[in-house]
């Protein structure tokens, strides 16, 4: 008898099939579903932010403002919002 191998095996699934199959999941099951989806995300998004010219901007301006002085703290935040 010939042992059973892992093999990876492509099989096309609809969307709304995953998102009612997400729907069905245990709470447990889905924050599980989510530290993996984080994981995988990590490195993707790294490289998104390393790569994409709009995004690098955008975070090229926010450190130059912060550098400027132009941001508050969160203690100034918080202080703004209990006086509204």
């Amino acid at each position: 008898m010939e042992a059973i191998t892992n093999k990876v095996i492509n099989i096309p699934i609809k969307w709304e099939f995953i998102i009612e199959a997400v729907k069905q999941l245990t709470p447990r099951e889905k924050v599980q579903l989510m530290e993996i989806l984080d994981d995988e995300l990590e490195d993707e998004m790294d490289e998104l932010l390393a790569t994409n010219p709009r995004i690098r901007r955008e975070i090229d301006k926010a450190w130059e403002e912060y550098r400027q002085g132009n941001y508050k703290t969160l203690e100034h935040f918080q202080a703004e919002l209990r006086e509204e």
